[in-house]
């Protein structure tokens, strides 16, 4: 709802661009066109809405050191790219689904390998459609289950509103206590925030993941356990487990970093099939930025591979070893780059990012990065979901529309625009 007085303009309704649980309860003061309020956002929201006044915004369009129109800079775009032999297009977990499917189309046009920044999104998307497991949708979370387990996933730091909005606090139609109503399990490998609201609170050793699920599977079928650490964690857990009526299962990045991920995920499915055999089962990735869950679930939907895709006269090679971004830049084959909303110095290793051709990179992005600092072309974006209208996909595998609260800048561009002109030269 929109309503309009004096100067100011009260926005109900808003969705948030903090994360990707994308809460849509937001309310925005706009006051002489600036934010002057936000309500009913978490730390993480408020600062993704406060961003467009950030001194380290990327501001005008550069090739080098000389500022030039946005014409000249998709120029030069599409004649580092398509003069490459073999370049990288890297990034778009904070895009639109638009710009994610343009960034595909430029990939396979000039024979380049598309990939996007590590998520838990990326192996569960493939193995949740190919294994039949239910992703668990926030709403029937909230309403109906009444035993939420989160595996190394710790939202009370990565999506705040989770256990307050959707899987744990709310009173749902058949959890009308909420909280009291519900048991929460949490597995991780340090103490984190989220185990402080569990009954259940269970730290592994790093890699320990596949001899919990073991001893989980072996309890529940009844068997003797075999000597293992986590014996007084698991027998009051399984009671839990048969008792439940639907549990909603989260995993989050720490799986990633436990190393195994594929053979993790598999032992998890495969337990939670066995379970669902007589209740409701999810399984669901809380997914890391805004839009992990778009940059994987596209790249899957349209050419069966979630990431690390490389293109060949139209047809494409999935090879993570081979075909990932960290591989070809370690191995020196990139000879000019497109990174869009991604700084990879930040996430991957300096062995890895210290070999990115920035003399032939293109930035997208609308704050200044250490990537941004050192490429050739700079290309200052309007942010999604304050300045620019798109449309993503939740953490749950949810569309959503995110709308803009306030005018861009005049010197920015929409990420979707500028790239479907840079496809239109190549």
């Amino acid at each position: 709802m929109l309503e309009s007085y004096l100067e100011n303009t009260i926005l109900e309704g808003v969705t948030c661009p903090g994360c990707s649980l994308l809460c849509n309860d937001l309310v925005v003061k706009i006051s002489n066109g600036e934010v002057e309020v936000v309500k009913g956002a978490c730390s993480h929201g408020y600062q993704a809405i406060k961003t467009y006044s950030m001194d380290s915004r990327l501001r005008g369009f550069t090739i080098g050191l000389k500022s030039v129109d946005p014409e000249e800079a998709i120029r030069k775009s599409a004649e580092i790219l398509s003069s490459s032999s073999k370049p990288l297009i890297y990034g778009f977990d904070e895009c639109s689904n638009k710009a994610i499917e343009l960034g595909l189309k430029i990939a396979e046009k000039i024979n380049g390998v598309f990939d996007t920044p590590p998520s838990i999104c990326q192996p569960s998307i493939p193995l949740i459609a190919s294994e039949g497991i239910e992703i668990g949708i926030l709403e029937d979370v909230l309403d109906n289950a009444d035993m939420i387990v989160f595996w190394a996933a710790n939202p009370a730091e990565t999506n705040l509103r989770h256990a307050s909005r959707y899987s744990v606090m709310p009173r749902g139609s058949s959890v009308p206590l909420g909280r009291e109503n519900r048991i929460v399990a949490v597995v991780d490998v340090r103490n984190s925030w989220t185990m402080k609201i569990a009954q259940h609170q269970i730290k592994i050793d790093l890699g320990g993941d596949i001899e919990l699920i073991e001893s989980l599977d072996r309890i529940y079928d009844g068997k003797p356990l075999k000597t293992s650490k986590y014996m007084g964690a698991v027998l009051p857990l399984i009671n839990d487990v048969k008792r439940a009526r639907y549990i909603a299962f989260f995993i989050g990045h720490g799986l990633i970093l436990n190393g195994n991920v594929n053979d993790t995920l598999l032992s998890i499915v495969n337990i939670l099939r066995k379970i669902g055999a007589s209740r409701k089962i999810t399984l669901t990735p809380i997914a890391e930025r805004i839009n992990s869950m778009g940059a994987s679930k596209i790249p899957y939907k349209l050419y069966k591979y979630s990431h690390a895709l490389k293109f060949s006269n139209r047809s494409v090679e999935y090879n993570p070893i081979s075909t990932s971004a960290y591989g070809g830049l370690l191995r020196e084959e990139f000879d000019a780059a497109l990174l869009v909303k991604t700084d990879p110095t930040t996430h991957l290793p300096l062995s890895a990012s210290r070999k990115i051709p920035f003399n032939k990179t293109i930035v997208l992005d609308y704050r200044e990065t250490i990537a941004s600092s050192r490429s050739l072309v700079r290309i200052p974006l309007s942010i999604l979901g304050v300045e620019a209208n798109g449309e993503v996909i939740r953490s749950d595998g949810v569309s959503t529309e995110l709308r803009k609260i306030i005018d861009g800048g005049e010197n920015t561009i929409h990420e979707e625009e500028f790239l479907r002109k840079l496809l239109e030269y190549l």
